[in-house]
C-alpha cells in the first residue's frame, strides 16, 4: 500500500505541471488498490502511526468515489480457493485454518516444489515462480540454498564499505561498526558479500534506466561476470510480447544508509540481490505461477497472508511450510508424562533408572542432531530428544513434592538464595556489559 506522502507529491506535481491549484491540477486519477494488502513501512512505528500513513487518512482522500470489484479474475478457475482468500482479507483470525493448501515439513520439498531440477536453469519459466516469506532472514537462507543449485560460473563480490562521519572528519574508522554492518545487511542495499552466478535469475536494488526497463525490483539473467562489470538481460516475461533481448553491463554504484548507531555507511557494490524468494511485502502486484509459503514463523503484520496467498490462481499452486522440528520434541515430552506418572507410580524403583536412562537418549539424540544432513533426519532424531526428555523430567516431577516434605529447610533455603540472587544479578551483569 503506498504511503500518502506519495499521494500528495503526485498532487502537487500535477499542480505545479498545470499551474492549476484543483485537486491533482483539475485531471482525473484513477487508482487501482486492494486494502487488505500489506500497509505502507512506517520503520519502528505504533499502529497509529502506520495507519496515519496511509492514503485513507489523508485529506486528498475523501474527494474520491471508491467502487468495488466483487468478480475474482485471478482466482476464477477456483471459486473456493478464491472464497478461501478474501475470508483471510477480509480479518479472519486470529488463528486462521490453512488446511485447504497441501502442507510440506521440510524446506528442501519446498524448494523442490517451486524449483524443481528441470526448471531451476530456466530463468524465464524461475520469473513466474517464488518462495515467500515474512522476513528477509529467511528469504536470505532461501536464495542462497537454490542459487547453489543454478549451474554456471560464480563469483563473490566484497563491497567497499566506509563511514560517512569517518571521511569528512579525516579521523580513523572503527571497523567494529563496518564489521557488524557487513554481517547484518541494512534494508535496501545489497550483501557485503554478493555471489553472483552465470544464469541465475537476479533482481535490481536500484533505478538505473527506466527507459531500459532497468527500475527498482526488475528480474534480469546474469549473462556474464566480470572483474569491474557484470553483464545481465532483462526478464521481461513470457508473456511480454514486446520483449526484446539486449545485453546490459552493470558497475558497482554508491549506497547509503545510517545505521543503529547514527553512523552513516556508504557502500560501493552491484546493485543485485537473488530473485528466487522475496518477502511478503515485495510480492504485491504479482501473478506467478507456483509459490511456496514459508509459514514457519508466524505473519507479523496485517495483510500479509492475504497478499502471499492471493499470488496464484488455484489452490494446487501453493505450497506451504510448517513447523516440525521442535513440536515434535515438544509433543512427545508432554504426551509421555501423563503414562509415566501412572507407571512410576506402580513401579517406584525404576525413577532412579528412569532419570539416567532419559538423559542419555536425550544427550545423544541431541549430539546425533548436530550431524543432521536432511531435515528429516532432524525430526527422526527429535523423536529420541523428546522420548529422552520426557522420561528424565517425569521422574523429577514425581521427586519434587517428596523432596519439599523431607527436606523442608534446606528447600527453603535454595528457594530465598535464589530469590535473592534474582535481585544482585541483574546489577551485576550491568556492571560487566558497561566494563566491556
Amino acid at each position: 500500500m503506498a504511503n500518502r506522502a506519495v499521494f500528495h507529491s503526485v498532487n502537487d506535481l500535477f499542480q505545479r505541471l498545470h499551474d492549476n491549484h484543483e485537486l491533482f491540477g483539475g485531471k482525473i486519477v484513477v487508482l487501482l488498490r486492494d486494502f487488505r494488502q500489506t500497509c505502507p513501512v512506517v520503520p519502528h512505528g505504533s499502529r497509529t502511526q502506520v495507519v496515519d500513513a496511509s492514503i485513507k487518512s489523508s485529506p486528498l482522500w475523501p474527494a474520491f468515489h471508491v467502487y468495488h470489484l466483487t468478480i475474482p479474475v485471478r482466482n476464477a478457475e477456483d471459486p473456493d480457493y478464491a472464497r478461501f482468500v478474501d475470508a483471510i482479507g477480509n480479518g479472519a483470525g486470529p488463528d486462521v485454518a490453512i488446511d485447504l493448501i497441501p502442507h510440506v515439513v521440510d524446506s528442501d520439498a519446498l524448494i523442490a516444489f517451486t524449483f524443481p531440477s528441470d526448471v531451476i536453469n530456466n530463468a524465464d519459466t524461475c520469473l513466474q515462480r517464488s518462495i515467500l516469506a515474512p522476513t528477509n532472514a529467511q528469504i536470505d537462507a532461501y536464495n542462497t540454498t537454490v542459487i547453489e543449485s543454478v549451474h554456471g560460473q560464480q563469483q563473490t563480490y566484497f563491497a567497499a564499505d566506509t563511514l560517512k562521519e569517518a571521511d569528512d572528519a579525516g579521523v580513523p574508522i572503527d571497523h567494529s561498526i563496518l564489521d557488524y554492518a557487513a554481517r547484518h545487511t541494512p534494508p535496501g542495499l545489497p550483501a557485503h558479500a554478493l555471489t553472483i552466478k552465470v544464469n541465475g535469475v537476479y533482481r535490481l536494488i536500484r533505478n538505473l534506466s527506466i527507459d531500459r526497463g532497468l527500475v527498482k525490483n526488475a528480474r534480469v539473467v546474469i549473462k556474464h561476470i566480470g572483474r569491474r562489470l557484470i553483464t545481465v538481460r532483462v526478464l521481461r516475461g513470457m508473456r511480454d510480447v514486446n520483449a526484446f533481448d539486449e545485453d546490459i553491463l552493470i558497475p558497482r554504484i554508491s549506497f547509503s544508509a545510517t545505521l543503529a548507531s547514527g553512523h552513516t555507511l556508504l557502500r560501493l557494490q552491484f546493485p543485485l540481490a537473488p530473485a528466487y524468494a522475496t518477502t511478503f511485502n515485495s510480492c504485491q502486484g504479482l501473478t506467478l505461477d507456483r509459490i511456496a509459503v514459508d509459514l514457519i514463523r508466524p505473519v507479523f503484520s496485517h495483510g500479509q497472508l492475504y497478499t502471499a496467498l492471493s499470488r496464484i490462481r488455484h489452490r494446487s499452486h501453493a505450497r506451504e511450510s510448517i513447523a516440525a522440528v521442535g513440536t515434535v520434541c515438544l509433543a512427545l515430552e508432554a504426551g509421555l508424562t501423563f503414562f509415566l506418572f501412572f507407571i512410576l507410580q506402580k513401579y517406584p524403583d525404576y525413577v532412579r533408572l528412569s532419570m539416567w536412562g532419559g538423559l542419555i537418549v536425550r544427550y545423544l539424540s541431541l549430539f546425533a542432531s548436530s550431524f543432521a544432513t536432511r531435515v528429516w533426519q532432524l525430526i527422526l532424531l527429535q523423536v529420541g530428544v523428546g522420548i529422552g526428555g520426557g522420561v528424565m523430567y517425569m521422574p523429577i516431577i514425581y521427586l519434587l513434592p517428596q523432596w519439599f516434605s523431607e527436606r523442608r529447610g534446606l528447600a527453603g533455603g535454595i528457594i530465598f538464595w535464589g530469590w535473592r540472587r534474582r535481585q544482585v544479578l541483574p546489577l551485576s551483569s550491568s556492571y560487566r556489559l558497561n566494563i566491556q
